[in-house]
């Protein structure tokens, strides 16, 4: 019963995409950026914090980051019902394998033979718990199932919407130099990344979760020093930065920098500010 529900789990993800991503793919490709959570300027003199939409011309149109967005939710709709449905099949099947347990175990206690009655609740008893690694087995495969579907429906959105985009450089900010750590499901790359003063680093979230950048150490954020963030210093994203979009920070001060995601602070990495 199980195998079927992943069978399913994974054609529904496969119609989902396709439904979805045509939106996508008819989208003009005007739109140099990914989505981006909104942010404020910081002091003067201080690194200060920008919105990355708003440093390209011409940059997502509405129409775009709403089609995207739309793709994301549906997935994670989709993933929702699959790990639902994987759940109700498992405690259904579990039920049905004690139903039939309670079954034999009365119809060996019926049994007057003594020999006859042990081996038949042996029978019952074994036949009992080979069903229920069983059903346990097909329920651990149908969620990481329904997982993997998730993620490369994610991937899907993310891809169709990134062959839509360039990213041109405005004047303004390659004379001051931007650079880029990408988020993925394995962490920040690169770990380490070396940068002017003056220099705008970008974090894009390219992973299936949401993330937050922030200085070191957890939960201080404290480390850069500057005042005025909502922790304390201004290298923090002060919000969840959702997958396909991204968070800048212009680096003014010399040092060396770490950083982490609040979110999971066992990930992290390094800005080198010369």
């Amino acid at each position: 019963m199980l195998k079927r529900t992943i069978a399913l789990s994974a054609a529904s993800t496969a119609w989902l995409v396709l439904s979805v991503l045509p939106g996508l793919a008819a989208r003009p490709t005007t739109n140099p950026g990914l989505s981006h959570q909104p942010t404020t300027e910081a002091t003067a003199g201080s690194g200060h914090q920008s919105n990355v939409a708003t440093q390209h011309q011409g940059g997502a149109s509405a129409t775009h980051r709403s089609t995207m967005a739309a793709c994301v939710k549906a997935v994670n709709k989709q993933r929702n019902a699959d790990l639902k449905t994987a759940r109700q099949t498992y405690t259904a099947t579990l039920k049905a394998g004690a139903d039939t347990h309670r079954t034999a175990v009365q119809a060996a206690d019926a049994l007057t033979h003594a020999t006859a009655k042990d081996a038949a609740m042996k029978a019952a008893q074994d036949a009992f718990k080979a069903a229920r690694t069983t059903t346990r087995t097909a329920f651990t495969t149908a969620r990481k199932t329904a997982q993997t579907a998730y993620k490369t429906a994610l991937a899907a959105c993310r891809s169709a919407q990134q062959a839509q985009r360039t990213f041109p450089q405005p004047a303004s900010s390659a004379a001051k130099g931007q650079n880029v750590v990408v988020y993925t499901d394995s962490g920040f790359s690169p770990s380490t990344l070396m940068v002017k003063k003056g220099d705008t680093v970008i974090f894009k979230n390219t992973a299936s979760d949401a993330m937050r950048v922030a200085a070191n150490p957890h939960p201080l954020h404290n480390g850069y020093p500057t005042t005025g963030g909502c922790v304390s210093s201004t290298f923090d994203s002060c919000q969840d930065i959702a997958p396909v979009s991204s968070w800048s920070f212009e680096f003014d001060i010399v040092g060396t920098w770490g950083y982490h995601n609040h979110l999971n602070p066992g990930e992290g990495g390094t800005i080198v500010v010369q």
